[in-house]
């Protein structure tokens, strides 16, 4: 249970950094 936790815990960081990224490609978008 522990390591899903952890797994879990890697999929959010790895989700977040990849809408950081879209976040700033839709910015560079609109300007």
């Amino acid at each position: 249970m522990k390591d899903y936790i952890l797994n879990a815990k890697d999929d959010l960081k790895k989700l977040q950094r990849i809408l950081k990224i879209f976040q700033k490609a839709i910015k560079d978008a609109d300007q």
